[in-house]
Parts: C-alpha cells; structure tokens; sequence
C-alpha cells in the first residue's frame, strides 16, 4: 500500500531518531555540564520532541547512562598482548588517542568532570577496572587479576603510580590539550620508569 511505511522503515527512523538525541544529549551535557543540563536543551538540540524523547528514553539518568556507554576509550580498547611488549608505550599511546579521538575525547571530558555524578561514577568504575587489569598486565605479563587484589605492596604502589599518572595526564590533557607526539614524549618514561620500579620490587 502506497504511504504506509513497513515495520524495516519504523525501526530505522526509530535507531535515526535515537541517534539524534544520543548525539544531542551528549553536545549538551559537555556543553552545560551534567547535573544543569535540561531535557529541554537536548530535544532543542537533537530538533525533536520531549515525546520523542520519552519514547526512547525513560528520562535524563538512562539517557545520560545510554550516553557514556556508547563509546569505549583507547584506554579500555588496549590489547593484552601488546602490553607484554611495550607496555609502557602502549599505554601512553591510549592516553594520546582517548584525548585525541572526538569521541574519546567527549567520553573523558564527561568523566573527568562530573565525577560526582551516580551514572559518571559507575561509569568511570568500569574503566578504572580495565585500567588497573592492564597495568597489572603490563607489571606482570599476564592477566590473573582480581579487582583490588595486587601481588605484592611494590606492585601496588607501582601500579598506584601509574594510574596516578595515567589519570591525571588524562585530567590535564582534557583541559590543555597537547599533539599526541608531545604526549608520548612526556608520559612514556615516567610510566617505563614506574613498571621498572614495580617489576624490580616483584622480584625481591
């Protein structure tokens, strides 16, 4: 029948219009911040409804939450083998492409600065998760890990160390970005200098 759409073209107009308020809700809440954010100000942006809005989304926590899942950061994309070859390098590569890469960039500016906010923080949980695995991964060169369960005190402080160093590079870089080269340039040998520390105080 001629001007009814099948149920192929409802779905992709529903995914299209989901996309809308995804992109929308994440321009404002970096935008705004989180907490000021509006649904107001993210169905003007998206060019929508507040029903349109509501159809996808039960509110702003699941849309807010539908926002920092959307997209996983260099940091939690990092290859365990690649970790027990250059560890170090590996590593401060994933800092250069999180705050390079737009998306990754828009993820870790919502984490870096709402990190009271409920959703932010089980957010920012899962990737402190994967991070501390693959600093383990790196002390170590394998990947029996428990969440907070470090072999020795060295290793623990060691990988304190680097995830201090990992978070705050990423905390500075949001705010003051720098070309990924001057990013490996400074943080590769402080983070080596920190594995070897940990590894030396592994084998005592």
């Amino acid at each position: 029948m001629v001007g009814v759409a099948g149920p192929g073209r409802k779905n992709q107009h529903a995914a299209q219009t989901r996309s809308r308020l995804l992109a929308a809700a994440e321009a404002v809440f970096c935008r705004d911040g989180i907490a000021p954010a509006t649904l107001e100000a993210i169905v003007a942006q998206a060019g929508l409804t507040r029903g349109a809005l509501y159809w996808h989304f039960a509110g702003k926590s699941e849309l807010l939450q539908a926002v920092l899942q959307r997209h996983r950061m260099p940091l939690e994309r990092v290859a365990v083998a690649a970790l027990r070859t250059d560890p170090a390098g590996v590593l401060a590569q994933a800092v250069a492409e999180t705050v390079t890469e737009p998306a990754s960039r828009r993820l870790c500016h919502l984490l870096v600065r709402n990190p009271e906010v409920p959703e932010v923080r089980q957010r920012l949980h899962q990737a402190r998760l994967r991070l501390q695995r693959c600093i383990l991964v790196a002390l170590r060169g394998d990947a029996t890990w428990q969440p907070g369960v470090w072999p020795r005190q060295s290793a623990r402080a060691a990988g304190w160390v680097v995830r201090a160093c990992v978070v705050g590079a990423l905390g500075e870089l949001v705010a003051h970005p720098l070309p990924p080269e001057q990013v490996l340039r400074a943080l590769q040998p402080v983070l080596a200098q920190a594995l070897r520390s940990g590894r030396a105080g592994e084998a005592r």
